[in-house]
């Protein structure tokens, strides 16, 4: 008796089919690069914001709130300062300063990090503001630092293209 194998087109092609249907299974959930900023899951991103650096206490106050009240807007979840569900501790460094063009402005930096002491995330900039000092943080002007930054953040967060980092003034009138 003779036994006869496949041909080697037909092995192939099972094979072939074999391969698709075992990589069709594999379709569970995954996350992409290009996720829109609604998307950031809340559970990593628990945030507490440990300080604002820079103006007074009642207006570093202030900023924090306004900056809570954003960041929840974007789907972040905001934590006491000991709260161990946390999984971004940030600060916030706020300076108010003349800028070259003679207009006052509210520069700032915030950093990220896990544990509190090492940075893992930066995002800096610039916004107008409509007076020269500290007086020219007003809620306005904390609103936009709070959208510019939380912006740049969550496009770290989530890796999306454009994050660099730096982020450009806001709102900034071009000359």
């Amino acid at each position: 008796m003779v036994r006869r194998f496949p041909s080697l087109p037909a092995s192939r092609l099972t094979l072939a089919l074999g391969l698709a249907l075992g990589l069709a299974a594999c379709n569970g959930p995954r996350m992409t690069a290009t996720a829109n900023l609604a998307s950031l899951r809340p559970e990593a991103a628990t945030i507490v914001i440990l300080g604002v650096s820079g103006p007074s206490d009642e207006q570093g106050q202030r900023f924090a709130a306004i900056l809570a009240q954003e960041a929840r807007s974007r789907g972040f979840v905001m934590a006491e300062a000991n709260a161990p569900v946390a999984t971004t501790r940030l600060k916030a460094y706020l300076d108010s300063f003349t800028g070259t063009d003679g207009r006052p402005a509210i520069s700032y930096v915030l950093l990220t990090s896990v544990d509190g002491r090492t940075s893992t995330n930066r995002v800096s900039g610039m916004v107008p503001s409509q007076a020269p000092g500290w007086a020219g943080l007003d809620d306005g002007a904390m609103r936009r630092v709070a959208a510019a930054s939380l912006d740049e953040l969550t496009r770290q967060l989530t890796r999306q293209p454009g994050a660099a980092g730096e982020v450009a003034a806001a709102g900034e009138d071009s000359p």
